[in-house]
């Protein structure tokens, strides 16, 4: 009967490679390296991917809200009673009245297209990744009916900075002596803002609801309403709830659907770094298999002898 000593010793004495065996040893060795490599590499990749994918669904929910409901070619009157029926559902925590339309903005080196976005103070007090990321000015005065804020990348754009006025020109038109003529009025620049997302900076300008729906010729109506829910990743069961309880005349859109293809986008490339990765780990893990079916090819006779000595299969 071999004991346990006898065992260890006979595991010690094979642990160190042979002269002959040499070549066995740095293969193995290489394939530990190369599995070791590999799973950090996946482990990190798949880390930063996924930690992407947070922050960026964390900054499109919290600029545009997890739901959103307009009415197609037309505003939103009865806004009020649509908000008290959401408040009474228990998924709803926040509900945002918008008015929103295209323009064009004249800075003082350059002119661009840009979407204007109009809400409540109050509202626009809960988007952190807007109010708490300004790098110049403040919304202090953002119940003024003349004042705008906008992104730091159209704010380089126009040459603009807090203080200075750019004028915006609404495609509605406006009746006067001369015909009709687009509507256009000048807004003073008070907070320059961060968001994060690279296009929302280079193309919103946000102002007061009441001015937006002035310029935009919306009288006491709105065009869009934002809802934040309470868990993100349930909006689209919750997008067919309000559905069903605000009828047909309105449309209900969540932020998964609304930005599909680009999700899809990141979906596929995390799985190709996983596959490309797995088949790295794989690689070096056939190449360990290898290394020791060699290993044990050259014990046969050793093994042999083992065995005579009275070592059973399982030692």
């Amino acid at each position: 009967m071999i004991n346990n000593n006898f065992i260890f010793k006979i595991a010690f004495r094979y642990f160190r490679a042979k002269k002959n065996e040499k070549f066995v040893s740095i293969i193995s060795a290489f394939s530990l390296v190369g599995v070791m490599i590999g799973v950090a590499a996946l482990i990190v990749v798949m880390s930063v991917m996924n930690g992407f994918h947070i922050e960026l669904t964390k900054n499109i929910i919290g600029l545009n809200g997890d739901i959103v409901i307009n009415r197609q070619g037309g505003s939103i009157d009865n806004y009020e009673e649509i908000k008290a029926k959401l408040l009474k559902q228990d998924y709803v925590k926040h509900v945002t009245f918008i008015a929103h339309g295209q323009a064009l903005a004249l800075g003082k080196s350059n002119n661009s297209g840009v979407l204007v976005k109009g809400m409540k103070l109050k509202d626009l007090s809960v988007r952190n990744e807007i109010f708490k990321n300004v790098n110049f000015g403040s919304f202090d005065n953002f119940h003024g009916k003349n004042v705008i804020a906008l992104g730091e990348q159209l704010a380089s754009n126009l040459g603009v900075t807090v203080g200075d006025k750019i004028r915006l020109i609404s495609p509605n038109s406006v009746s006067t002596t001369f015909g009709s003529m687009p509507r256009s009025k000048e807004f003073k620049v008070i907070a320059i803002f961060n968001s994060g997302m690279y296009d929302y900076d280079l193309t919103t300008i946000l102002m007061p609801l009441t001015a937006a729906q002035n310029f935009l010729s919306l009288g006491n109506d709105i065009n869009l309403i934002e809802i934040n829910s309470l868990d993100p990743d349930k909006a689209l069961t919750y997008s067919y709830k309000i559905q069903s309880l605000l009828g047909p005349t309105l449309y209900v859109f969540n932020w998964q659907t609304l930005n599909s293809q680009f999700l899809s986008a990141l979906a596929v490339e995390r799985t190709a770094m996983f596959t490309i990765l797995s088949l790295i780990i794989t690689v070096a893990a056939f190449n360990i298999i290898s290394s020791l079916f060699m290993l044990v090819k050259d014990k046969t006779s050793d093994i042999a002898i083992l065995r005579t000595m009275g070592a059973s299969i399982s030692k």
